[in-house]
This record gives C-alpha cells, structure tokens and sequence, in this order.
C-alpha cells in the first residue's frame, strides 16, 4: 500500500471559533493578529515570536483539546518548521497530539495531521520512520475503502469447482441452471433463483470489497485470489439438502443461497455471514487450527451484517444490523450481558445452550470493541491464533486473550461502557427509521 505523507507547509488557521475576546485577552488578540500578518507575508522569522506567543497564551485561555488550542500548536509548529527548527516543532506537535488522543482516542482520523506532521520534520531516521509507520496506520485505518481498488483482481478464472458444481446440478435438475460471473464469483443459479441473479452478483462483490477494506483498515494483508469464488443458489431447502449429500467432498468451498418462502430473495443475513466465512478462508485470514476461541471468527462474520447494503459494512464502520441491538438490548433486560472474563473463556460446553445463544449476540460486538480500541493487538491476535494448534480449555484461551491484550479485568468496564454507547446509538438510529 502506497501512503505518502504530506509535506509541511504553513497552514494558517486564523478563525478560532469563540472568537469574541474580553479585555483580558487582548494580547492574546494582538499576538495572533501580529503572526497572522507576519506569516501570511512570508517573514516565518518575524512571525515566530508572535506564533510562540499564541500558543503559550492558548495553553492559560483555552482547556486541553479546545480547536483554539490546537490550532495555535499547529502554527506555531509549523511556523518552527519553516525556519528549520525542527526539534522544537517536535515537541509542539507531541503536544498537540497528546490532547488529540485525550480528546478523540489512540486511533482516531484526528490524528492524522500531527502525525503526517511529525513524519515530515528532519528528525533521526528511527523517529521519522515511527511517526510515518504511526501515520500509515491510522490514515489506512479511515480510508481504507480507498485502498481496495488495489487489492481487486480482473482476469480470475472460473474456478474448476462451478464448473463441476453447474454440470452435476444440470444431470439431476430439470430446471434452467445458469451460471453468472463478476469479477470476483461464479454464481450458479437453479430455476426461479435465477431471478436473483443481479442481486446477488451486487451484494456478494459487496461483501467481498468490504472484507478486503477491513482487512486493509487492520493491516491484515490479504493472499491473492488464485481463481473466482463460488456461489450457488437453490430454489429450496430440499433441493440443497439433496444435493450436498450427494456432493459432501464439495461442502464448504461454496457459498450455499436458498430461497426463502414465497420464492424471495434468500435471507442477507445468513448468506453474509456464510461468505464472509469462505473468504477469510480464501484469502487466509481463517486457517482450521485447532484451539481457535468461539468469540473471534464467531464475531468477525457476525460483525458484516449490516443496516444498509448501499454502504460498507464491516468492523471498520459503524454499518452494523440494527436488530443485533434490539437483541442485546432484550438480552441485557432479561438476563446479564456477559463479561469478558466469560466470553474468552468460552469452549463450547461450560455454559447452558441459553447462555451460549445469548453469547453468541455479543460476539460482534466484542469484536468490534477490540477493534475500536485496540486494533494492533486484534492484528496480531489474528495471525497467532491461525499459525498454530493450540489448547483448547477455558484457562488456555484466557492466557491468550492476556498475552495479545492485557489483563481481562482491564476490558470489564470499557467494553459495558462501549455497549452501553453502541445500543444508544442503534435505539437512536432505529427511531430515527420509524419516523420515515
């Protein structure tokens, strides 16, 4: 991935809001007009005194995080810059990225102009190359929707397996069977499915751009496709059953699609999850290792459902399916939401099948927690948790979980806040769609 960061140049920020000054703050006034007149003149060394003025002043008249504040660090440090004193614009920069992250979190898009900021001054190598890797980070943290167009094959051949999979269907169907490409599919359609087709082309090329934005937004380099994936899509549940018995050495290497009742379109919600599956196995995100913790990959597929199909969905968004809220939300009312301490510990039969169902509703959520709040370890967790066979017992996947992020009990209270946040802001979004 290619990201450059910008080149310093002096950005005059000389609307500071609350602009309406008492007595007391006319030398702060005077100071900025002064710079102000200085710097847009291009005399950097008749401004320094004015800009450093500012920014000490700023420090007395506005709190931490204030946009005022931030913006007489931001001239002053490039002011610094302009007349080559490079390591005191360090320190003004730190400063004002220490407010930043107080003010917005360790991995906010805030933070990407101080640290394209930092990148660009004439520091030590090891230095430089921190705040640039730091800035590639995060600025492919909020745009990596616009990295995904590199990572898009064009000349992926059928795989072999439609081929087979379409021949089979047509020796014992006496219904129509169609096979439709995209770029990145092969879709076989039996009999009325067919009139799905283009939905289905749309959504499953969705799910995939999204997964690879996801994946560039956690710096999880994808493999490269070797050939289209499959999709089929059956007219109904007897049709399917029959034919993945017949063909069990095939089952799992497609994406399977069923008409709901009526001759609908298939339920998203079941086929988003099922193909987010076969990609992260395509791409080698998902390896079948033994001692794989329920949460992860659980979570990860639950994570891509999605409120609208016409935007990117994904951990990376805050696109998710509103009914996943009204579920935690009834959970948290009936029951107890689980903590973490349970959810990574979970193996499968040390809880109730109500508690396990009631689990499986967070599961998204955790991940989109680790997520928001640490991405890198989640990164990594991803790789460890795939490269190798490992115990599978309540006290293994908690030593995991800590050596990756910390002690357990540290995440009890921030994730109930991020859940707290998470279903205020989905009742919000659900009444806001009720008074459409």
């Amino acid at each position: 991935m290619n990201i450059i960061a910008k080149s310093l140049s002096l950005s005059l920020l000389i609307s500071f809001s609350s602009f309406l000054l008492a007595d007391e703050k006319a030398e702060f006034k005077q100071s900025f007009a002064n710079f102000a007149k200085y710097a847009q003149s291009g005399d950097f060394a008749t401004s320094l005194p004015h800009a450093k003025k500012v920014y000490e002043l700023s420090q007395n008249l506005f709190s931490k995080g204030d946009a005022n504040r931030l913006n007489a660090a931001e001239n002053y440090a490039l002011t610094l810059k302009q007349l080559g004193k490079d390591s005191t614009a360090e320190e003004v920069l730190l400063d004002k990225l220490t407010q930043e992250e107080n003010k917005f979190g360790q991995h906010a898009s805030e933070l990407q102009t101080s640290l394209s900021d930092l990148s660009a001054l004439s520091l030590s190598k090891a230095k430089m190359n921190t705040y640039q890797l730091r800035f590639e980070k995060v600025h492919l943290r909020h745009n990596s929707r616009k990295y995904v167009k590199q990572l898009l094959s064009s000349k992926l051949t059928t795989a072999p397996l439609a081929t087979q999979i379409k021949a089979s269907l047509e020796d014992n169907n006496n219904t129509a069977i169609k096979l439709h490409e995209t770029a990145h599919w092969s879709i076989i359609t039996v009999g009325k499915s067919n009139k799905f087709a283009k939905h289905t082309k749309t959504l499953l090329e969705k799910i995939y751009k999204s997964m690879l934005s996801f994946r560039i937004a956690l710096d999880i380099p994808p493999a490269k496709l070797q050939e289209k994936l499959v999709a089929v899509y059956f007219e109904n549940h007897q049709q399917r059953q029959k034919f993945t018995t017949d063909n069990r050495q095939t089952n799992g290497q497609y994406v399977v699609l069923v008409l709901a009742k009526n001759n609908k379109a298939f339920p998203v919600a079941n086929t988003t999850r099922n193909t987010v599956e076969l990609i992260s196995n395509a791409d080698g995100l998902e390896r079948k290792v033994k001692g794989r913790p329920a949460w992860l990959f659980n979570g990860l597929y639950g994570s891509f459902l999605f409120a609208s199909a016409e935007k990117e969905f994904g951990p990376q968004t805050d696109n998710y399916l509103l009914q996943s809220i009204v579920a935690i939300k009834k959970i948290s009312a009936k029951s107890s939401i689980p903590s973490v301490h349970e959810i990574v510990s979970f193996v499968g039969n040390n809880s109730s099948t109500k508690r396990q169902n009631e689990m499986k509703a967070f599961y998204p959520f955790f991940v989109r927690y680790l997520y928001e709040f640490k991405p890198e370890p989640l990164s990594e967790f991803f790789y460890s948790v795939t490269s190798r066979n490992a115990k599978r017992t309540p006290s293994a996947f908690r030593s995991r979980f800590t050596e990756a992020f910390g002690e357990i009990e540290s995440h009890e209270t921030p994730f109930q806040l991020f859940l707290q946040k998470i279903i205020k802001v989905g009742e919000q979004k659900i009444a806001a769609n009720s008074k459409k």
